[in-house]
Order: C-alpha cells, then sequence, then structure tokens
C-alpha cells in the first residue's frame, strides 16, 4: 500500500482530534461500527438514483464526479461486495467460532495499520451518527482526491473492509443492511455506477485509438505494418485492461492533453516512430487542422505553437508516469501479447 502522508494537502483545517494509532487500535469496534452510516448512504445513493436521475446511468455517475457528498458515498459502498466475500473467507477458514474471531481481529488490526498512512485517517473520529459530520469529511477527501486520485483507489477499498470486520465482530454480520431487498438494490445501484464508469471508458479509449488512427501516425511510424490500426487498438484496449486503466479514467477529465502526450511518449520511447523525429514536430502535425495561416492572427499562432509545445513536454514526461514500464514492455513484446 503505497503512503499518502506526504501527499494529503497539509493545509485543510482540522476538523476533530487528530488519532493516534493506539486509539485508533484500541477503540476499532466503536469508530469503525458505521452501520449507521452505510444505511445513510445507501438511501442517498437510492432517493438521487431514482427520483434525481431517473436510472439514467451516465448523467448519475457524471454526478458522482461532480457532487463530493454522492462521490463519497458511491465509492465507500461499492466495495461493500468485495470486503464481505473476505471475511466469508476467514468465516470459511475458521470454522469454529473462537478461531474465527481472533483470526479476524488480528486481520483488523494489521489493515488499520495500513489505513493510518493515510492522512484522512486522523480525522476519521469526526464522522458522528446524530448529524451530517460525514458531508464535511466527504468534501475534505474530495478535495484531496482532486490532487491525487489515489485517495479513490485505494482509501475507501480500506476502509470499508475494517468497517465490515468490524460489523461482522460486533454481531452484526447479517445486518450489513436493513433487508436482502435492500441488499439486492444496493448492489444494483452499485452495477449502475460501474456500468456508467465502463462507458467512460469505453468513451476514452475511442477518443485514445482515433488518435492513433490519423494519418500524422503513419506519417512517422517506423514499420506501419508491424504497428498497423489493429495493433494501435489492442495497445490501448491491454491499457485500459491493467492495472492502471481506471487511474487513467478519474484523471481524463482535467488531464487529457496530458494522458495523450503520455500514451504518445511510450511509442516514442519504444522507437515506434522514424529515429530522429522530433517529439515537437509530432505534436505541430497532431494539432495541424489548427496550424495558423498567413493571415492568422499572431496571438491565435502564438497560442497553436503553445499546445504543440505542451503535447510535446507531456510526451517528455511519459517515463515518469506509473504506466510506462508496462507500456514499454507491452510495446516492444516480440509477439506483441497483452501483458497483465
Amino acid at each position: 500500500m503505497n503512503s499518502l502522508t506526504n501527499r494529503y494537502p497539509q493545509d485543510q483545517p482540522s476538523y476533530g482530534a487528530t488519532l493516534n494509532r493506539e486509539r485508533l487500535l484500541g477503540d476499532a469496534d466503536r469508530l469503525f461500527s458505521i452501520r449507521w452510516l452505510i444505511n445513510r448512504l445507501f438511501s442517498e445513493i437510492k432517493q438521487l438514483l431514482i427520483n434525481d436521475y431517473n436510472l439514467q446511468s451516465h448523467k448519475f455517475f457524471f454526478a458522482i464526479r461532480q457532487q463530493p457528498e454522492l462521490w463519497f458515498a458511491w465509492h465507500m459502498l461499492k466495495h461493500h461486495q468485495a470486503s464481505l466475500a473476505k471475511v466469508e473467507e476467514y468465516k470459511q477458514m475458521f470454522p469454529e467460532n473462537g478461531n474465527f474471531i481472533a483470526a479476524l481481529r488480528e486481520e483488523r488490526e494489521n489493515v488499520i495499520k495500513q489505513f493510518m498512512k493515510f492522512v484522512p485517517s486522523k480525522q476519521w473520529d469526526t464522522l458522528r451518527d446524530n448529524d451530517d459530520s460525514w458531508r464535511i469529511y466527504a468534501k475534505r477527501l474530495y478535495q484531496a482526491n482532486s490532487k491525487n486520485p489515489q485517495i479513490e483507489l485505494e482509501f475507501f477499498a480500506l476502509v470499508d473492509y475494517i468497517c465490515v470486520m468490524t460489523d461482522a465482530l460486533c454481531g452484526n454480520w447479517n445486518l450489513l443492511f436493513p433487508s436482502d431487498e435492500d441488499n439486492t438494490d444496493m448492489q444494483t445501484y452499485i452495477d449502475q455506477g460501474a456500468t456508467s464508469n465502463n462507458q467512460e471508458m469505453a468513451e476514452i479509449k475511442t477518443v485514445l485509438k482515433t488518435l492513433l488512427k490519423s494519418p500524422w501516425f503513419d506519417k512517422f511510424c517506423d514499420d506501419s505494418k508491424k504497428y498497423d490500426t489493429h495493433w494501435r487498438d489492442n495497445y490501448i484496449d491491454a491499457l485500459f485492461k491493467s492495472e492502471y486503466g481506471q487511474e487513467l479514467v478519474i484523471g481524463w477529465d482535467k488531464k487529457q492533453i496530458q494522458i495523450k502526450g503520455y500514451v504518445l511518449g511510450c511509442l516514442y520511447a519504444s522507437s515506434v516512430f522514424c529515429k530522429g523525429v522530433k517529439m515537437l514536430a509530432i505534436a505541430k502535425e497532431i494539432l495541424s487542422q489548427f496550424y495558423p495561416t498567413k493571415n492568422t492572427d499572431a496571438q491565435v499562432k502564438q497560442e497553436w505553437l503553445k499546445k504543440s509545445s505542451s503535447l510535446s513536454n507531456y510526451m517528455g514526461q511519459a517515463d515518469k508516469q506509473k504506466f510506462y514500464d508496462w507500456a514499454i514492455k507491452y510495446i516492444e513484446a516480440a509477439d506483441n501479447q497483452k501483458l497483465d
């Protein structure tokens, strides 16, 4: 688990006491017994999805991106099935109740120690079941995630797993949701959000595939038969199927030009393009539809040069991205097979 300690905003105002590890571990049954919150978040999502968005998944997913409370609710809930499955595995491994409880407590302690690496864990005790404190907490997490999407990718999975283990340890194993009907409804709404996420990923992949199929690619490609359009499609599909795909989806809204540059930069670094071709030349060709004519205003021309330079610079930053090593291995694979 990567620590977010140095990446979570430190200049945010404090909304509660800072928790130390001993207190968090010692008072875990109380601090992580949050069925009240799960049920409240469930009601929130159910009402919004049915009444406000009429079960239109694309509108719902857009709302998740824009509304901190809904974003918090959906991400808290969507890990529930996986968390329940993990606890169920422990029940099967330790048939005797005593062994199961002891093993689960040890597992919870280990996960709490991982949870404590995240700075947001220090305000976890600000959540109260008699007010809307969770909304304040949600807004703080949302602000932090806008700077670092690892919170969305890692934090929620950890905290939900801890809470589900706590429910089991406190004897609430069968009371995670008010009824079987609600539990079924919950999975339906979670799936609705997941479908929306898949739709967004498909749209992003289409944009990138279209980019790589444009005439400029064949103009600069070192071997357009080897790296034909079928190979390019497979490259994008494999990238988004990899462990890095979800993070690219999360960052797309605010970093489209950067992500395009990073993807192209991986190709450039693997010598997919002809030797001696400059990244700036490729960037200018990609943006050639905006190429200024002799009669173009000087300011417009300057803007075009600025955009070309930016794209070129992002191509040069590809080696700093998490998916860089994966991409290089994929591109350079002799048989061009998709890597896990």
